[in-house]
């Protein structure tokens, strides 16, 4: 049975080789607790930056003006705010792109064990009626397994509420700034504070869900095939 399989898996995977299946199954059970132990640390990590990103965000904004206030005979009101906005903004994209790295974890090592299944001799078939072929349970390809399966999954979730906090962080501070700095200049009143901070905070959302996008492209994809894709699925 094994024999018969060989020649099916080398015609996929024609650089990989095993001498020993024993050695080949002790790295199946390796990767499969790699591959569990990286999925609870997605989700813990989730749940943790969650939570802090949240008292992070009610922190500065409820005590915004006791902070601002404090340092005013040291630091201009408006410089302590541009910090606070500029430590938002970095907290998002670091957390961001830690929560991408982690994703490209879960999926290399989800696409290693595929490939390791198919070289030991074991296959689900094309029928997904009870196994889906997308998904790693019964995935016989190891692209099956996509680095963002979408925005309505779960790997898009720590982008929402990471970009959300940050992005409310950016509206407040940033409407603050910008209320002290027209109120400074008398700049005219058609370009009022807050319509300017929401259009603030929603670009800044908007590009933090882009540089996640960006951060899990996968070998075959491009920033421009992306661009492509979307125009024709909405043209």
């Amino acid at each position: 049975m094994y024999s018969d399989d060989e020649p099916a898996w080398r015609q996929h995977f024609p650089t990989y080789h095993f001498e020993e299946r024993d050695v080949a199954l002790e790295e199946y059970r390796l990767t499969a607790k790699t591959l569990e132990a990286d999925e609870r640390v997605f989700l813990n990590a989730a749940n943790i930056s969650i939570v802090i990103g949240a008292a992070f965000g009610s922190l500065a904004l409820g005590n915004l003006n006791a902070l601002t206030s404090s340092l005013a005979p040291y630091v201009p009101e408006v410089a302590t705010l541009f910090v606070v906005l500029l430590v938002s903004i970095a907290a998002g994209v670091i957390f961001l792109r830690y929560f991408a790295d982690r994703q490209k974890a879960i999926v290399f090592a989800g696409r290693k064990l595929i490939v390791l299944r198919r070289m030991l001799g074991m296959s689900y078939g094309r029928l997904q009626l009870v196994l889906p072929n997308w998904r790693i349970e019964g995935a016989d390809e190891p692209f099956a397994l996509r680095l963002f399966p979408g925005w309505n999954t779960y790997v898009a979730y720590p982008c929402y509420a990471l970009a959300g906090i940050s992005s409310v962080v950016v509206f407040f501070v940033g409407a603050t700034v910008l209320s002290k700095v027209f109120g400074a200049n008398h700049i005219s009143a058609s370009l009022h504070p807050l319509f300017l901070a929401i259009g603030l905070s929603v670009a800044w959302f908007a590009y933090l869900c882009w540089l996640y996008r960006k951060a899990l492209l996968d070998t075959h994809e491009s920033t421009s095939f992306l661009v492509a894709r979307t125009i024709v699925n909405n043209g």
